[in-house]
């Protein structure tokens, strides 16, 4: 059947061409679209019967290093198996969703031992698991997103005023960096028919810190306190003791403020959720570390 017929994406529609798929359905299944983030996620039904999964990206390089970036991941991180221009073809997994709901415990080992080994992954241009790199546009992010909620009066100036000077006094000023997923949570991982823990929408992958984006799982799942204390004990024996739960503090801001900004320039219907858990930082509230 003729892609052109099926969806209104020239991309999409020009890489099921050059791939020969014969697609009977295309369905967009994008859950979150926020603005300057050309990113959609398709649904293709083949006349053979098989489900797969096509992402769009920004561009040609940004699916090639993503595609690339994905090769590095454990199996257990469903692989794109095919690119052409800015799209990337992954197979459709079935199974049950993990979704937000308190997971069994030996799901969270299972989870934090995955995003460990990512971590812990070595680089050919690195001698250790992990490099260094400064922290000052991560904290001068930070600090003029906090600026900038205020001033939209999502966070009031004395909440502003704290989390500045927390930020400020927390900054390590240089810290690890290596592979990191950036969207490890709950939501993005279910369990196949085999009983296992698959981690799906892994076009997030990139290098970036580490404790970015351990503090993104810790903000994104929102596990229970007890929930998150076995993440983390599971996680850290498997990583060099520098390269992610030092500076936590400083990560959670950092992150909280990042997801606050491109919510509310989204006008995003769950802005609150971080704008509330960084006022909570701001009058006190403890990020539960063992």
């Amino acid at each position: 059947m003729d892609p052109t017929n099926l969806s209104t994406d020239a991309d999409l529609a020009a890489a099921i061409a050059h791939a020969g798929l014969d697609v009977r359905r295309v369905e967009n299944v994008t859950t979150a679209h926020f603005p300057n983030h050309r990113r959609a996620t398709y649904r293709l039904d083949l006349a053979s019967g098989e489900t797969i999964k096509a992402r769009v990206v920004e561009d040609d390089a940004m699916a090639r290093r993503v595609f690339e970036m994905r090769r590095r991941l454990p199996d257990a991180f469903v692989p794109a198996f095919a690119r052409h221009g800015a799209v990337l073809f992954e197979r459709w997994i079935a199974g049950d969703l993990l979704g937000s709901a308190p997971p069994p415990h030996a799901r969270v080992v299972e989870a934090a031992r995955l995003l460990a080994r990512v971590h812990a992954k070595r680089w050919p241009d690195a001698g250790t698991s992990a490099w260094r790199a400064s922290t000052t546009a991560r904290r001068e992010a930070a600090v003029r997103g906090l600026e900038r909620l205020a001033n939209a009066a999502a966070i009031d100036a004395h909440e502003a005023a704290r989390l500045t000077d927390a930020v400020s006094r927390a900054d390590p000023h240089e810290a690890p960096v290596g592979l990191t997923h950036l969207d490890f949570c709950g939501e993005n991982m279910l369990v196949d028919a085999t009983g296992r823990l698959r981690v799906f929408d892994n076009e997030r992958v990139g290098i970036d810190h580490l404790g970015f984006d351990l503090a993104r799982t810790w903000y994104r799942w929102d596990l229970p306190s007890d929930g998150w204390s076995a993440f983390v004990q599971a996680y850290a024996p498997d990583v060099p003791a520098d390269v992610a739960l030092p500076n936590f503090g400083f990560w959670a801001v950092v992150v909280l403020v990042h997801s606050a900004c491109l919510r509310l320039d989204a006008a995003h219907p769950r802005v609150s959720h971080p704008i509330d858990r960084l006022r909570r930082l701001a009058h006190g509230e403890a990020i539960p570390l063992p």
